[in-house]
């Protein structure tokens, strides 16, 4: 009889962090006892913000941290000190980029707003920001030629009007 390969028990039973802090907690920033350098714990929360930047209304890591009631500031460290949070964070950020690219196309969001940040998200999209830009200078650069037409614009009274309809309609006959 074949041997069942087991899972890795690493895969089974990754449970997303609950929110159970209040603002007095936020205020108090000692009394917030995360436990990072665990690697459960760390799971948990990479499955936390993966989860959450996967729901349509998840536009920006700011609304993340007011969620879970923390400063935006201890995700940033944890992701300066623990790769994985850094690698988890990158990848809800590109989720957000996506759902806010596809918002502008689809005039869900303003373009320009989207736009503007954009890069914070998405480090792609900072080339393309180069790329405009580059082009935008480089048509700067070229000269352009202006003319301008100060001659004064000639009345036409009701009577050439219609005789010059006329033409045109008797031409048109003929044809």
């Amino acid at each position: 009889m074949a041997k069942e390969k087991e899972m890795p028990k690493d895969n089974i039973d990754i449970q997303p962090l609950t929110n159970t802090r209040t603002w007095r907690d936020f205020i108090n920033n000692d009394s917030f006892m995360f436990f990072p350098e665990k690697q459960d714990w760390r799971k948990r929360f990479i499955c936390t913000i993966l989860e959450w930047a996967s729901k349509e209304d998840s536009l920006e890591i700011t609304d993340f941290a007011i969620e879970m009631k923390m400063r935006r500031s201890t995700i940033y460290d944890w992701a300066n000190k623990y790769p994985e949070i850094k690698e988890a964070l990158d990848q809800a950020r590109l989720m957000i980029a996506s759902r806010r690219k596809k918002g502008a196309l689809v005039r869900k969001f303003d373009k320009d707003v989207v736009f503007k940040d954009l890069h914070k998200y998405d480090p792609e999209w900072l080339e393309i920001n180069k790329y405009h830009s580059d082009m935008k200078t480089e048509e700067a650069k070229q000269s352009h030629t202006f003319i301008i037409n100060d001659a004064k614009p000639r009345i036409v009274s009701r009577e050439e009007m219609s005789g010059a309809i006329d033409k045109l309609l008797t031409v048109e006959e003929k044809e």
